[in-house]
């Protein structure tokens, strides 16, 4: 690769690393720098790109594509821990406390990656306190949420986990949830959104059927109609 060619690849990286969360208050000398550190992965749909108790080496930026993380009990039954899309970052808990892999991660679609090795980011962190803090931050929103999921499946019905995952993509998606009524693309089959709340298929079906003759939302083929917003919303508070 020549030096323009060159160039224009790490101008491109640095900016997909701006989109990221963790990096967006990153002047532009500190993400050219970073964009020089970081390397690139394709992986096509179904790769496992690490597994649980793998060593940890290397974080993780989604360039474009979506990856799952998820965890397998003893008896086999998987359980989806988070979906990563664009512009997000993953694997920095093992990355940082030099720990195997929490979790396995798998490519849901084609997915382009930037990979962020330990021994090059480690020094880059080091100058930078801010980022530091950045990722302090960034961990504890992560066990927050891991927290509150936790309570969810402890405390709250089936009908409350699945309206709040719902509501979730419904506000990722840009859904005008202070209209009336609002229909979101589902990117989950029902048994994907039954390991997401701790549920069987069956169960996710039969709570789908219920909302339909209840008049509050209708499951479509590839998309969830929400038919009062403002309903629909209290299903979450209900234990």
């Amino acid at each position: 690769m020549d030096s323009a060619a060159s160039s224009a690849a790490q101008g491109s990286t640095a900016r997909l690393l701006q989109r990221c969360e963790l990096f967006e208050s990153l002047g532009e000398n500190d993400l050219q720098a970073l964009a020089q550190i970081c390397r690139s992965r394709s992986v096509d749909r179904g790769t496992l790109i690490f597994g649980r108790g793998e060593p940890a080496e290397s974080m993780m930026l989604v360039a474009s594509g979506r990856v799952r993380i998820s965890s397998v009990s003893a008896e086999g039954r998987e359980v989806i821990l988070n979906e990563i899309t664009t512009g997000q970052s993953f694997g920095e808990i093992a990355l940082l406390d030099r720990s195997d892999r929490t979790a396995d991660a798998t490519a849901v679609q084609d997915t382009r990656l930037l990979v962020l090795y330990r021994r090059d980011f480690e020094p880059f962190l080091r100058n930078r306190v801010d980022l530091c803090l950045d990722l302090m931050r960034l961990l504890c929103f992560r066990l927050r949420r891991t927290t509150a999921q936790v309570e969810d499946l402890a405390l709250r019905s089936l009908e409350s986990r699945m309206a709040r995952v719902l509501l979730a993509f419904a506000e990722h998606g840009n859904a005008p949830l202070t209209e009336k009524s609002v229909t979101i693309t589902l990117t989950m089959s029902q048994r994907e959104l039954g390991e997401v709340t701790g549920a069987t298929r069956e169960s996710v079906n039969k709570t789908f059927r219920l909302w339909r003759e209840l008049g509050l939302a209708e499951l479509h083929e590839k998309s969830f109609e929400i038919k009062d917003t403002t309903a629909f919303r209290e299903l979450v508070d209900r234990l």
